[in-house]
């Protein structure tokens, strides 16, 4: 069974060490931006128990991370996207599981506002209309900027099942 957090995983790859995506923001872990969605004090905490705010920061920058951090980074995020996706968007709870997948990666991947900027294709998942959202994946920048990953979005959207050429 794929879960969203392989999913995501998948398509992300695991960088232990500060790095510049391609969009050139400071990310580190699954791709997790840090530019633009900064550590909280308690993730601070949680990948750095035995250091102050302030050493924890240094330690960052200086050493990087460990897998189980950055796995646990990618889980609490997803955790409260999802939370907030189901409380406020009820569109999202009448996806498939598969389509759920897509719509998180989308979110992690863009960022939630990025996300939302995709007006026609949250039209279109409201009016279940899979085929005109996948359509809308397909005619983006988005789409354009990141390639195979797009695709097989744009592929879960329309059927609603994984393509059998993924491999996870």
């Amino acid at each position: 069974m794929i879960t969203v957090t392989n999913y995501i995983k998948h398509w992300e790859g695991l960088r232990l060490k500060l790095y510049r995506c391609p969009t050139g923001k400071l990310t580190i872990g699954y791709g997790r931006n840090i530019q633009n969605n900064p550590l909280t004090k308690d993730e601070y905490e949680m990948l750095f128990p035995d250091f102050t705010w302030l050493e924890a920061a240094v330690e960052l920058y200086g050493n990087g991370i460990t897998e189980a951090g950055a796995s646990k980074l990618l889980k609490d995020y997803l955790i409260t996207q999802s939370r907030d996706l189901v409380i406020n968007y009820g569109w999202f709870r009448i996806l498939n599981s598969e389509r759920k997948i897509v719509v998180l990666d989308m979110i992690y991947n863009l960022g939630f506002a990025g996300f939302m900027g995709f007006r026609k294709m949250l039209k279109a998942l409201k009016r279940s209309d899979y085929e005109k959202a996948g359509d809308e994946i397909r005619n983006s920048k988005y789409y354009i900027q990141v390639g195979e990953r797009a695709e097989v979005n744009a592929y879960i959207i329309d059927t609603g099942h994984f393509p059998n050429s993924l491999g996870l």
